[in-house]
């Protein structure tokens, strides 16, 4: 069995963190001995990783026994390079950074990842004509992404199906099928049908999956009815009130909205808060990561020190 996934976009932030952990403990144990393919943005971002990035992701996918990984765009760095490129040393992961032909399970596939020159990208992934079983991509689908250079033409290609990765909503044109996110990755994610591809004895399937990032929408003083879930939060006295009240919540700030007293605007004073708060949330986060942080060539290179030539 295959099972194709979209783009993870691994990330340290939470809740995000845990709900994918938890999405693939699930897929662990419903499909323990399946062949797993990602198509690319494994990780948020190129880099760099946090120790803790790199452990999760080694914890998860080395769980199975075969794993394919197409490099996609937040992979993608001129100047850091591709995280993904040590995790090439693990026997059991695949990864591809240049357009391959690979046979799985008797079944031919070619992985296009995302390359950083996007013309010349555009320009040989649209001269293929190679005969495959399946493709897998890190592009778009023409049409599907507001007419971006990276919307290429994979028609020369001959194959049961094309699947991509890059867009975040599922859509299904024909042969051609954007899996879309396994779990939510932004706000406006959430209505959207989480899905995966597994493929048996030569024919594909969709399974629908469930969404483990939840956003609840509640007014000032309410309570939340899932600890974990992202909140927006209406009628509002300000947002110092918010924040000391839903301390210890996922609070998104562009969720807060402040109550019909103020007229819909904040004050100076609220404008102020509202400031003081996201300039301090994202330097205690910037502070964290520099003291964590290492390269994932270092993280990697280290946990193979001990395995001989």
């Amino acid at each position: 069995m295959i099972i194709i996934i979209g783009d993870v976009h691994w990330k340290a932030k939470e809740p995000y963190r845990t709900k994918i952990s938890e999405y693939l403990d699930w897929l662990y144990e419903t499909y323990p001995k399946a062949t797993v393919i990602f198509t690319g943005d494994f990780f948020d971002k190129s880099n760099p990783h946090s120790e803790d990035e790199v452990d999760y992701a080694l914890d998860y996918v080395l769980k199975f026994p075969d794993v394919h990984i197409v490099t996609g765009n937040h992979e993608i760095s001129s100047k850091t390079g591709n995280p993904l490129t040590p995790l090439r040393r693990i026997s059991n992961l695949h990864i591809y950074q240049q357009p391959t032909e690979v046979l799985i399970e008797n079944q031919k596939f070619l992985m296009l990842p995302f390359l950083y020159n996007i013309k010349k990208m555009k320009e040989k992934y649209e001269a293929m004509t190679n005969q495959v079983d399946y493709v897998v991509s890190h592009i778009a689908y023409p049409g599907t992404n507001r007419g971006s250079e990276d919307e290429i033409n994979l028609s020369g290609i001959q194959c049961k199906a094309w699947f991509y990765g890059h867009i975040h909503d599922p859509q299904d044109i024909g042969k051609h099928h954007i899996i879309g996110v396994p779990n939510t990755t932004r706000h406006g994610e959430q209505d959207w049908q989480k899905r995966l591809v597994i493929i048996e004895n030569g024919d594909y399937r969709f399974e629908n999956t469930v969404d483990r990032v939840t956003f609840e929408t509640i007014k000032f003083g309410e309570e939340p009815q899932n600890k974990y879930s992202i909140l927006n939060i209406q009628e509002a006295p300000s947002v110092s009130a918010v924040l000391k009240k839903y301390k210890g919540y996922y609070i998104r700030p562009e969720g807060i909205k402040l109550s019909t007293e103020t007229n819909d605007k904040m004050s100076y004073n609220q404008q102020k808060d509202f400031m003081n708060f996201s300039l301090e949330s994202n330097f205690e986060v910037f502070k964290k990561d520099i003291e964590i942080r290492k390269p994932v060539e270092q993280k990697i290179y280290q946990l193979f020190s001990l395995i001989p030539a």
